[in-house]
């Protein structure tokens, strides 16, 4: 698609997920400041609709190393509905 390679965070540009590391390129920026990736560790052949996905902006960084430097985000407790 964008053969010119772009600046970390734009449209085109290379990513790590948070705490993988694994590569993606930025497809696009939503409006809610969200960005569609697509994994590119996937060969060619296999790269399906699973390889594209929302990331939030804080999950993407521009190198490896800031990557695997960042802590977990911490999980989410689910409320318990009522007990009858």
């Amino acid at each position: 698609m964008l053969s010119v390679p772009a600046e970390f965070p734009h449209a085109g540009s290379q990513a790590y997920l948070r705490q993988t590391a694994r590569p993606v390129r930025i497809q696009r920026r939503n409006d809610d400041g969200t960005a569609l990736v697509i994994r590119t560790d996937v060969p060619r052949g296999y790269a399906a609709a699973s390889a594209v996905f929302t990331a939030q902006p804080d999950d993407l960084f521009a190198t490896r190393n800031e990557a695997l430097m960042v802590a977990a985000k911490p999980r989410r407790r689910r409320k318990r509905g009522a007990r009858k």
